[in-house]
Parts: C-alpha cells; sequence; structure tokens
C-alpha cells in the first residue's frame, strides 16, 4: 500500500476511514491525521462525470452484502479543495479469516494524464501534427461514412504549394515548416468550418466542400489566392500554392476519380505558373541578398564589366559569356541562407563561423539546381570558391578540373573586393591587389588567367 501509485483507502466495519496510503493523499490532498474515523462519504464525494449525479451508499452497499463493485461509469472524485479528478475504482469488502466483512477497500486510479495520452493519440490519428489540418486518415474515414459519400454536389480543391523544395534548401525546413504552417492557417480561415480542409502529402493539401459546386470551388480559391498576398516569411519568401478542382455531381460518383481529375489539373496549372513563379523566386532571392549587403549590386555590376572584358581578351564564345554573366550575378546567391552576424561581422570569424560561411557555395548549388534555367551554371556556383592547387572549397578541385568560367570570376571578384571597403577590412590600393594577385598565382588562381587579368587592368 505505501509503494503502488494507485491511491488506496480503507473503513472499518462502521464505513469510518481507517487508512490512506501515500497515493491516495496526495490524489485526494487529504492527510490521514485528517480523515482518519470519518464517514467516508463525508469526506470522499464521488460523482458521475456528465451527469454530476452523486453515487451514494457504495461502502454501505459493499459491507452490507460482502460484493466487490467496480464501478464502469465515467467517474469523478472531488478533492479536498474542490477540484474534480476523473477516476477508475473498484470497492471491495475486507474479510476477516473467519469470513466477516471487517471494512471496505477503495482502490482508485488518477486517469487525467492517461486520458490526456489518449486524447492526443486520437487527435493526431486524425490530424497533421506540424499544421493541425485533417489528414489522409481522416479522409479515408470522412469517405467511409454512407451519408457522407451521397452528398451531392461536392467540389473537390487540391493545392500544390510551389518553391517549398527550394525553400527548404535555401533557408532550411524550419522556415519551410513556417511558410506550410502559415498556408494551413489561411486556407483553415478561408475555407471555414463547413469546409474539410486537409494536409494530402508533403506540399499538397485537399479541401473537401460539401454541397458546393465548382462555381463556389472558384469562388473559394480566388479568396484564398488573395489571402496568401499577406504571407512574407523573412521579409522574402511569398506563398505560392497552385490549385486544381473537379466535381463529384451525382451521389453515384466515387471520391476516388474525381479527386484525381482535381489533381490533374492541379498539375496542369502548376507547369503554366512555374516559370514565373521560378523567375519570382530567383528576384526574391537577389533582392534578399541586396538586403544582407548594400554592395552586393555595385559589385556585381563591376564584376560584370569585368569578367566581359576578360572573356573578350580570351576569345570566349556566346554561350560561354552568357553563362559568365549568370554566374557573376548568382555565385553569391547562396548568401542568402547565411546569418547575417555573420555576412555581417567586422571581425575574423571564428573557426565555426567560417565553416558556416563556406557553405555558402553549397546553397547556391541547391538553389541553381531547382531553377532548369540555371542548370547550366550549377556546378560552376558551386566550384567558385576551388583553388588552382586544390585547397578550396567544397570539393577541393584543382587546376583545369575547375570549371573555367569559376577560376575566372575567382580572380576577378579577389581583385573587386581587395579594392573596395568591406566590413572586415579597407580598401587596399590597385598596385596591392595586383600584387597579392601575382603572389596567389599557381597557387589560388590560374596562372595563365592572372595573366591575362593584370594585362587587362594594366591598361584602364
Amino acid at each position: 500500500m505505501e509503494a503502488i501509485h494507485d491511491g488506496v483507502i480503507t473503513t472499518d466495519a462502521k464505513g469510518s476511514i481507517s487508512t490512506l496510503n501515500p497515493a491516495a493523499e496526495q490524489a485526494c490532498g487529504w492527510q490521514s491525521i485528517e480523515v482518519l474515523g470519518k464517514p467516508f462519504e463525508a469526506i470522499f464525494r464521488i460523482c458521475h462525470e456528465y451527469t454530476r449525479e452523486p453515487l451514494t451508499g457504495l461502502v454501505a452497499g459493499v459491507l452490507a452484502d460482502g460484493q466487490s463493485i467496480e464501478i464502469t461509469a465515467p467517474t469523478v472524485l472531488f478533492k479536498k479543495d474542490g477540484v474534480m479528478i476523473p477516476i477508475e475504482t473498484s470497492i471491495a469488502p475486507i474479510r476477516s479469516q473467519n469470513g466477516s466483512i471487517g471494512g471496505v477497500v477503495m482502490v482508485f486510479r488518477d486517469i487525467t494524464l492517461s486520458r490526456e495520452k489518449k486524447r492526443r493519440i486520437e487527435y493526431l490519428s486524425y490530424h497533421d501534427e506540424l499544421t493541425g489540418l485533417y489528414n489522409r486518415r481522416f479522409y479515408e474515414q470522412y469517405f467511409s461514412q454512407k451519408e457522407i459519400k451521397l452528398i451531392h454536389p461536392m467540389a473537390f480543391v487540391m493545392g500544390d504549394v510551389n518553391g517549398l523544395k527550394m525553400t527548404n534548401d535555401v533557408f532550411g525546413h524550419t522556415i519551410g515548416d513556417l511558410l506550410l504552417k502559415d498556408i494551413a492557417r489561411t486556407l483553415k480561415r478561408t475555407a471555414g468550418a463547413r469546409h474539410q480542409v486537409i494536409r494530402w502529402g508533403g506540399d499538397e493539401f485537399m479541401i473537401v466542400m460539401p454541397g458546393s459546386d465548382l462555381k463556389d470551388a472558384e469562388v473559394l480559391v480566388r479568396q484564398i489566392k488573395e489571402q496568401l498576398k499577406d504571407i512574407c516569411i523573412n521579409g522574402t519568401i511569398e506563398a505560392s500554392v497552385s490549385f486544381g478542382m473537379a466535381l463529384k455531381q451525382s451521389r453515384d460518383d466515387e471520391p476516388g476519380p474525381v479527386l484525381k481529375k482535381a489533381e490533374e489539373m492541379m498539375y496542369q496549372i502548376k507547369l503554366l505558373e512555374s516559370k514565373s513563379m521560378r523567375g519570382t523566386t530567383i528576384n526574391a532571392l537577389l533582392a534578399a541578398l541586396d538586403e544582407k549587403r548594400s554592395e552586393t549590386k555595385a559589385h556585381t555590376l563591376r564584376l560584370s564589366d569585368h569578367v566581359m572584358k576578360l572573356a573578350e581578351r580570351l576569345s570566349l564564345n556566346v554561350e560561354a559569356k552568357n553563362r559568365l554573366i549568370l554566374l557573376t550575378m548568382l555565385h553569391d546567391i547562396g548568401k542568402v541562407g547565411i546569418p547575417d552576424h555573420i555576412l555581417g561581422k567586422p571581425g575574423r570569424l571564428t573557426e565555426e563561423e567560417w565553416q558556416i560561411m563556406q557553405t555558402h557555395s553549397e546553397i547556391g548549388y541547391r538553389i541553381a539546381a531547382n531553377v532548369p534555367e540555371l542548370h547550366v551554371v550549377t556546378e560552376e556556383i558551386l566550384h567558385h570558391h576551388e583553388k588552382w592547387d586544390g585547397s578550396g572549397y567544397p570539393s577541393g578541385l584543382s587546376g583545369e578540373k575547375i570549371p573555367l568560367n569559376s577560376r575566372i570570376l575567382a580572380i576577378v571578384d579577389a581583385y573587386d573586393v581587395m579594392t573596395h571597403d568591406q566590413v572586415y577590412q579597407l580598401a587596399r590600393s590597385h598596385e596591392d591587389a595586383i600584387r597579392e594577385l601575382r603572389a596567389q598565382s599557381g597557387s589560388q588562381f590560374d596562372p595563365r588567367l592572372v595573366d591575362r587579368f593584370i594585362d587587362q587592368v594594366s591598361h584602364w
């Protein structure tokens, strides 16, 4: 009795309290010394949980007929302070060796926590943990009901979030999750209680609209798109969702084929919207980079001028020049994923900060890889910090294994950074920058390209 977690209360043959174990004291708020010798029902009030009807005569009944009882109805016990706790309980007679009844023992368990766990499990069974929306299991349960299947008309709206993979790759899944949660709240708020909003998959949502036709669905989609304009994560990431819809017209229509039709329409619309979305995303990323580093736009313009002059000296073809300009614009795009306190730090970076900074070329690679139009510069973005002797990052490439445009950009970028003020250093003279390029020729930079570049800038 002292050790078990269940509450135990005993009485004598008259129904007066004789013992409380520690678990009973903790659950009820009473100390044994306060209640010993007092009638059980004068201290412990037990009621039906929903009707609040008192369950009286429990101890007296067991003392009279000697039969154990287990209370199966939802039951609550009032504590000393008047607070109710839900319990599971049983009451049994205490018999002596000769069979006479010397009292009763009530064993009870506070089921508050277990009930809450059960509710949580039931909730998660039918809800998406991230967004709080219904999940696919709910959809299956919903349409297992015969009366739901018979409802018509019933519109189905499928939505797919544009650019979620890019958002996750660039800014991390925490930001991607914030975007999903904001979109989910918008869908739920706009759809209202009448319609069922379901998270269908990673970046897909579905809205079931009982009693609604396609005109109703079109109106809802317009309202949602208008509301989505208010979402902007980190001042950069806007919410964009492509929608498709289909109609269950008769009671005999199965929901599966209707849903498939809505999904097909959604993918068709997504293909139409994806090109402009990619352009919007890249522009947003460039704008975000401009905000993070005020010199980025001017720096990019200078680089573009320098690299094109060097490209002319190297007799690069038009395709290579176009790639070089694209690389110049986007080589540092991965810095949108680097924390501001590292980008703007005036002094030397710590080892940990430097490791984070070095990830920007890989982040930039992942951004470009998500946009088909940028596939031509993905490798060049990834390797623009490689060094001629193989000591660069992220892959340790050396010599001509490093893409030519990456080698060109590395020299021009280094010169421009040296000759303009940075948060971590003041500008150096043109002569100092040239000396540094010569010192790093053959180790950091392609020696042939260094010579061409120095010859070029000597004529300015």
